[in-house]
C-alpha cells in the first residue's frame, strides 16, 4: 500500500506500518510499499500496540533501532 491509501483505508487512526519495501534518496528513507500491521483508535494504545510488538520481537543489535 501506499501512505495515501493508508489514510483512506483507516482515516482519523493511528497506525502501526511494516516497510515491505524502501530505499534512500537524499538524505531521507522514502518508503515504497506499505503494510499496516495494526491500527488504533488514539495514541496511547498505539503506543502500547508498539511496546507489545517489540517485547515479542526486539530489533537485531546490528540494525542500530
Amino acid at each position: 500500500m501506499q501512505w495515501h491509501e493508508i489514510r483512506e483505508h483507516y482515516p482519523h487512526q493511528w497506525v502501526l506500518i511494516e516497510a515491505l519495501e524502501a530505499h534512500s534518496a537524499e538524505g531521507q528513507r522514502i518508503l515504497d510499499d506499505i503494510a499496516v500491521v495494526q491500527h488504533f483508535p488514539d495514541w496511547p494504545a498505539a503506543w502500547e500496540g508498539y511496546k507489545s510488538l517489540r517485547r515479542k520481537d526486539p530489533p537485531c543489535a546490528k540494525s542500530g533501532f
